[in-house]
């Protein structure tokens, strides 16, 4: 079965997005997905300060972390605090050990 962003119009596609269809009503996006996507997003720019504040004005990659705080985000916005699995964790905790605790 293939995912229905993948599919033609047609049957096949209107019964896979029948089962999404709730996920995208104005409700459960403000009351469920807003909250934990935001949540995500507070992590990732806490992340994104201390990263610069290494960099002292020089460049540093940004993919890596966009792309973790984007896949938290999904991850928020479909489990929710059910799962403790993050991507940007293990690049939280590398930064938070060059900084004292109290600086987080």
């Amino acid at each position: 079965m293939s995912f229905h962003i993948t599919l033609k119009t047609g049957p096949q596609w209107k019964i896979q997005r029948r089962l999404l269809q709730d996920l995208m009503t104005p409700p459960f996006l403000h009351k469920f997905a807003a909250p934990n996507v935001y949540k995500s997003v507070l992590r990732f720019l806490d992340l994104w300060k201390k990263k610069a504040e290494l960099a002292d004005g020089k460049p540093f990659s940004a993919e890596r972390v966009v792309f973790c705080a984007a896949l938290d985000a999904v991850f928020d916005f479909g489990f929710g605090d059910a799962a403790t699995i993050r991507a940007l964790n293990p690049q939280i905790e590398k930064i938070m050990s060059l900084f004292d605790s109290e600086d987080w």
